[in-house]
């Protein structure tokens, strides 16, 4: 299992959160809500658990 931290954008982080789901070869185990960075900036932070699917 690895342990992700996504950082960027929501709707780009959104984004690839969604291709990674299609991905036949991974599995999204568990996924955080997202944090906001502090003071003025338009970042977040997504932290993901994922797995590599068996055969």
């Amino acid at each position: 299992m690895l342990k992700i931290r996504l950082h960027g954008e929501l709707k780009d982080i959104e984004s690839f959160i969604q291709k990674l789901n299609k991905q036949k070869e991974l599995r999204v185990l568990q996924q955080s809500v997202p944090y906001k960075d502090r003071g003025k900036s338009f970042y977040h932070r997504v932290y993901l658990d994922v797995e590599e699917r068996e055969g």
